[in-house]
């Protein structure tokens, strides 16, 4: 095959190769490098017709479908740059981004699960550049086209009508910048197809091959390190709209694929789903990432797995590993650099990169940004070159955040929090503090005298940040405690210290609260688990002095399952006006009780769970008053004061005094060790990661291996309830 001069013509160039081979299977659809060349001109033709040709910008925003690739294939092929769009995207991320990468033309699915784009697009105010709305599908509202009106099937293209040169703008992509404002990094077509035919060629993938790739297609990795690499090689390409464990498993033994690349939160959750067993990996031998996330189901000699190093600004790897390098080379290194790319460090140790690869600048900043006096761009991480070569990544020295292998910028988060109106103060920094994988945690210094609700604070994230740039964890400090440099300056690697010794500080094991010895429980034999079974988590023990100091695990479900405080998206909960309140009564409790510590804690649509550490007994306390004959605030008096407060909240705000927000019972697990407290903890905080498996959903698929697992300590003759 002829190199080819841009992203059109790779297509073209795969379909003469390949015809009917599939290319690209979705979870409804499948096209074969013929069919998807042919979608590619009924695109390019819609968009020359509709006056999108060279220096248009188009945006495409959709979730990963063979749909999403030939649209993108048309735009290249009508010589237009194309502005892939995150599916994350809250409505102000959404209007920024139009905004200034001057998108005349929006090519979008009405939704993509929760999200719906054409309410976040009628909450924009006006765009000026943006001409005209394209809506996937055959219908459309009003003042909006339909794709199948837009680019009909029977649309011809004339050939000689657009053709990108190689130098021109195939793609700008959007990323977290230092400044907190999105930065848009500009890719030819000559820098992506300069890593892309090199990254084939070190896959090891052949045209007998299928890969499965989760990684979204809006994002470099899922674009240039992933889709278009394998569907060089030939390889069909298997996509899923979106993530879900519960999908991937459905998917894996629909395909049965002979590669994978996953994220590397998403192995751990495949191989902990119920429904996972070794046979879905039997075909294995290639793909992205580690061959040992995946042990001991892959042989680290017959699957052989590459990963590398690289970013948005050098149109994917810098450097890669070959899938012929010896196992322990690709169990320990980054690999070496692509063909033409040059690494080296500077003085403090940042490593530089040049290449063919490398972007064409930011969009509307001045040439050269980003770039050295030689020409290489200043990645601002840490890493060193051996005299062989050999690249070793040490870490990060700017101010971005890495979270679930996604940039975030602290400064975009402090903008956000810092308009609440009794904040005078936001610093955000990631924990681990020099870690790859961080999660975001926010420092919160309020106004004098003033009072800051942590459920209001996750409010105003939830509604203007993706998901992943929310904070996880929010810490309160007072002006005092910020420490600044000799210029006065907030430093950020004190700060994160600071987080790291507050959250440990508020950690009830860290505090010493231990629970009360318990009796011996006797574990339940092989429960019956049908998606229609009874089969609670309650193991109340019957002789259990619930008001004595210790741990527990609560769940809280709502009346009849109802599915009332927001809705799982991506893996994430977007939470509602009901779920803020009933957050801020959790937040209140301590307030109300001194002898409760609380832990973590999630709103889920239908239910929540939190850990509850009471330090000792407390009699009754202003503000929340138990029954006239209970003079103890144990454990039950807690739960039932939550409930209450909560349900008058939510039935305030929806206007319905008096009617059932909860299950006249809940659920509780006390914990025993600080092995069991760890393992809770990590299931609260990844409980929307569970959903579909989560038995309190009523479209429950599986079986939640948390259940089973605290199944096992439940004793046969406790009652399920209080």
């Amino acid at each position: 095959m002829a190199p080819p001069c841009n992203l059109g013509d790779l297509l073209g160039a795969l379909a003469g190769a390949h015809s009917e081979r599939t290319a690209v299977a979705g979870e409804d659809r499948a096209l074969s490098f013929a069919a998807l060349d042919r979608a590619a001109d009924c695109w390019a033709a819609g968009l020359l017709r509709a006056g999108y040709g060279p220096g248009a910008h188009v945006a495409l925003l959709a979730g990963n479908s063979p749909e999403w690739l030939a649209a993108a294939f048309g735009v290249w092929r009508a010589g237009a740059t194309l502005i892939p769009v995150s599916t994350f995207v809250t409505a102000r991320e959404l209007g920024e981004i139009l905004a200034h990468a001057d998108a005349s033309v929006l090519i979008t699915q009405p939704r993509v699960r929760s999200h719906d784009y054409l309410d976040s697009l009628a909450r924009l105010p006006s765009l000026p550049a943006l001409r005209e709305i394209v809506v996937l599908g055959e219908r459309a509202p009003d003042g909006c086209r339909p794709a199948a009106e837009f680019a009909p099937e029977s649309a011809t293209l004339d050939q000689a009508a657009a053709r990108a040169p190689t130098e021109s703008v195939a793609c700008i992509l959007y990323t977290s910048g230092t400044t907190g404002q999105p930065k848009g990094v500009m890719l030819s077509h000559r820098a992506i197809l300069a890593t892309v035919f090199p990254t084939a060629g070190r896959t090891g993938l052949t045209a007998s091959d299928s890969l499965l790739s989760t990684l979204p297609l809006f994002w470099v990795a899922g674009l240039v390190i992933r889709a278009l690499p394998t569907l060089a090689t030939g390889c069909v390409l298997i996509l899923m709209e979106t993530f879900t464990v519960a999908a991937l498993v459905a998917t894996m033994e629909r395909h049965h694929p002979t590669a994978l690349h996953l994220r590397p939160p998403q192995v751990g959750q495949l191989l902990a789903h119920p429904k996972f067993e070794p046979g879905l990996l039997a075909n294995v031998r290639r793909g992205g990432g580690r061959v040992e996330w995946y042990a001991p189901h892959l042989d680290t000699h017959a699957a052989r797995f590459i990963t590398g190093y690289g970013m948005t600004e050098t149109a994917g790897y810098v450097t890669a590993l070959d899938w012929q390098d010896p196992p322990e080379v690709r169990r320990s290194q980054l690999g070496r650099p692509l063909p033409g790319v040059e690494v080296r460090t500077n003085a403090s140790g940042e490593i530089l990169v040049r290449g063919p690869g490398l972007f064409s600048g930011y969009y509307k900043q001045a040439p050269g940004t980003g770039l050295d006096a030689d020409g290489f761009f200043k990645t601002g991480d840490l890493g060193r070159v051996d005299p062989d070569g050999t690249f070793h990544f040490i870490g990060r020295s700017k101010d971005l955040l890495r979270v679930k292998g996604i940039n975030v910028s602290p400064m975009e988060v402090e903008a956000v929090l810092s308009t609440h109106a009794a904040v005078e103060a936001v610093y955000v920094v990631g924990l681990p503090a020099d870690g790859l994988e961080q999660q975001v945690i926010a420092l919160i210094v309020p106004k004098p005298a003033a009072h800051v609700a942590e459920s209001e604070l996750r409010a105003l994230a939830a509604d203007a940040l993706s998901h992943y740039k929310r904070p996880e964890r929010y810490v309160f400090i007072e002006r005092r405690d910020v420490p600044l440099s000799g210029t006065s300056k907030p430093q950020r690697a004190v700060l994160a210290e600071l987080a790291a010794r507050r959250l440990a500080a508020t950690s009830p094991v860290a505090a010493g609260f231990k629970p009360a010895s318990a009796p011996r429980l006797v574990p339940a034999t092989s429960p019956h688990r049908g998606s229609d079974a009874h089969w609670p988590k309650s193991i109340r023990l019957p002789d259990y002095d619930y008001t004595q100091a210790g741990l527990y695990f609560v769940t809280i479900v709502t009346s009849k399952r109802e599915t009332l405080f927001g809705d799982v998206v991506d893996g994430a909960m977007r939470s509602n006006e009901y779920a803020v309140a009933i957050e801020q009564c959790w937040a209140d409790l301590p307030h109300h009780y001194s002898h409760a510590q609380l832990d973590a804690f999630v709103v889920m649509p239908n239910h929540v769970h939190g850990i509850v550490a009471l330090t000792g007994v407390a009699g009754e306390e202003a503000g929340l008053k138990p029954a006239a004959t209970m003079t103890v605030h144990g454990l039950p008096e807690i739960v039932r004061a939550l409930k209450t407060f909560s349900a008058r909240r939510i039935n305030r705000v929806r206007g319905t005094p008096g009617v059932a927000v909860w299950q006249r019972g809940y659920y509780e697990h006390t914990i025993r060790d600080e092995a069991a407290l760890d393992r809770i903890r990590e299931y609260v905080a990844t409980n929307p990661l569970r959903w579909a498996l989560d038995r309190e959903n009523p479209r429950c698929k599986g079986d939640d291996e948390f259940d089973v697992w605290l199944a096992t300590f439940r004793k046969p003759d406790v009652s399920e309830l209080v």
